[in-house]
């Protein structure tokens, strides 16, 4: 039997979008400008929108590019930045839902 997959678009429908003040900090992490670094991402933009650079890739390529940056420290602005938005309060009861639909214990 073919097992369902979900994709979910999450920033603009679970989460706020990555605001210009997230790229904008980012850049300053990264000794850089915005526009410098805006431009950088506009090469790899679609290989980020259809999955084929994974994120580990993503950040190896930003690292190479601007040396500053530090994954750990962009995932706590990452967390300032974004906020949910409602369908969040969803997700879990989706899940929840198809696990029982598929008979399968919800963990």
């Amino acid at each position: 039997m073919i097992k369902p997959q979900l994709v979910l678009d999450i920033a603009g429908v679970l989460v706020t979008n990555l605001s210009d003040s997230f790229w904008r900090e980012l850049a300053a992490m990264a000794g850089t400008t915005y526009q410098s670094l805006k431009a950088q991402l506009e090469n790899i933009r679609r290989d980020l929108w259809t999955g084929q650079m994974k994120e580990e890739q993503f950040w190896s390529w930003l690292s190479a590019r601007f040396g500053h940056i530090n994954k750990e420290s962009a995932y706590e602005l990452l967390n300032r930045t974004m906020n949910p938005l409602p369908a969040m309060q969803y997700l879990v009861q989706f899940f929840q839902y198809l696990s029982y639909r598929e008979g399968n214990a919800y963990v």
